[in-house]
């Protein structure tokens, strides 16, 4: 297909004759990938502009070599690895193909999206409760993952046509749950008050045994 940036070619090339990035992330990167192919899927007749379907093979292309098979925790962790986008461009100028459709500021913009969306689903399941461990899972497995991502992308765009009144609703009614749940500030107030009890039972530990 023309508008795609990509092909599996273009994959086998870069990882077998063209020079590998030399950082530890990105050979993790090719190593989870050096095995597996990218395959366009046989319906994508909701995708049929030259424009969207790049944007949507992009989308699906930076799914599949971030893996989103790491569970690590720390304020510097990114679910996708900052990496994985020099990995894509590499991929994208040695393939040779006519990628005029998609700049490199649009497919940076696009790649941001994917990792903040990826990034807040995420953030849900390490600061949530076990419902969110269940969606993350059916999330990892769900083969329609790159559309859902995309579909949530492209919602973004009709932004600027709404008033003040609807954005602030579909802000505090968005898929992540509404302001005034109060999920994760619960959840939040539930492990302190948890930290709390048991320092107090461990001084009272303590204070026996000094007795005794």
């Amino acid at each position: 297909v023309s508008g795609s940036c990509l092909s599996s070619n273009a994959t086998s090339d870069f990882i077998h004759g063209y020079d590998q990035p030399s950082s530890p992330q990105s050979q993790e990167v090719i190593s989870c990938i050096s095995t597996e192919s990218i395959h366009p899927r046989e319906d994508e007749s909701d995708y049929n502009d030259a424009a969207s379907y790049w944007e949507l093979e992009y989308v699906r292309h930076v799914l599949h070599y971030a893996g989103l098979k790491r569970f690590e925790l720390g304020n510097d962790f990114k679910v996708i690895d900052p990496s994985v986008f020099d990995l894509l461009e590499n991929l994208i100028n040695n393939s040779g193909r006519n990628v005029e459709l998609c700049s490199t500021l649009d497919r940076r913009v696009l790649f941001d999206c994917v990792s903040d969306i990826i990034s807040s689903r995420h953030e849900r399941v390490f600061v949530g409760s076990h419902k969110a461990w269940a969606k993350w899972g059916m999330l990892l497995q769900n083969e329609w993952l790159t559309e859902e991502v995309y579909k949530e992308i492209m919602s973004l765009q009709c932004l600027g046509n709404l008033m003040v009144d609807e954005l602030v609703d579909r802000d505090m009614s968005n898929q992540c749950g509404k302001w005034l749940d109060f999920e994760i500030e619960s959840l939040e107030e539930g492990i302190q008050a948890e930290e709390e009890i048991i320092s107090s039972l461990v001084d009272e530990l303590v204070h026996d045994l000094c007795i005794f």
